[in-house]
């Protein structure tokens, strides 16, 4: 038998190579930062597809807070993504929902604020390595700059009232910030638009005009059409400073 055992083992190693092993399991796709992660970005990168900046602690200094992350529809493909002119409506619901869980408060009293939401898409590598999801992030706009967010926890509407949060305008009327930096413009109160309206600029000029006048606003703002079909029809009306 002690001669016959190497010949036994070399027969087993054989046949163990024959065996096709079982694949690697596949790699995970890169998955997105969970919700509540917070960010320290700037203007530059509120305009790009993807940003991929590493999480900082929501203790210290931030310019940005992930309020919501979805799933993009099956069949969309990165190509149709960076085509995009204006915010899909399953953007634009899931950002608003995250912005009201992450704020709190109203929505005429976020509308008065300068908080806005940035949405982001996987990058191309990330995009080809199997990532299908997009997320929110909620910051607060200067005039040329993001501003530093809380560190409260949220709702931020709750835990850090301010008047820096506020929403004003300087004398280019299309673009509002905080109140912290120079403006000419208060943010008084906001506008009904009606359901219809979205894409209608003389419709929504009107519904202004006749909601705005009891309280001596002479300047307005409104959603852009995506974000109105999206759910969003509130407009803002505003005041000299």
């Amino acid at each position: 038998m002690a001669v016959r055992r190497p010949l036994l083992l070399s027969l087993l190693a054989l046949v163990a190579s024959l065996v096709p092993m079982p694949p690697a399991p596949a790699a995970a796709p890169p998955q997105p930062p969970a919700v509540g992660t917070c960010k320290n970005y700037d203007w530059p990168d509120i305009d790009k597809y993807s940003e991929s900046s590493p999480a900082v602690g929501c203790d210290g200094p931030h310019t940005a807070r992930v309020s919501a992350v979805g799933r993009v529809p099956r069949g969309t493909t990165y190509r149709s993504l960076a085509a995009l002119e204006a915010v899909p409506r399953w953007v634009g619901r899931a950002c608003l929902a995250g912005e009201e869980q992450l704020l709190g408060g109203s929505a005429w009293q976020r509308e008065l604020t300068a908080y806005t939401t940035l949405w982001f898409v996987p990058t191309r590598a990330e995009w080809h390595a199997g990532a299908r999801w997009f997320r929110c992030d909620t910051v607060l706009r200067g005039s040329s700059s993001l501003l530093p967010m809380p560190t409260t926890a949220a709702p931020l509407l709750e835990t850090a009232p301010s008047a820096a949060v506020h929403r004003c305008l300087g004398r280019r009327v299309a673009v509002w910030f905080s109140c912290s930096e120079p403006h000419t413009y208060w943010a008084r109160t906001t506008f009904v638009i009606p359901r219809r309206a979205a894409g209608d600029r003389d419709a929504i000029m009107r519904a202004a005009a006749r909601q705005c006048a009891r309280d001596g606003a002479v300047r307005y703002t409104w959603p852009s059409a995506s974000m109105i079909r999206a759910g969003l029809r509130l407009g803002v009306c505003y005041v000299p400073a």
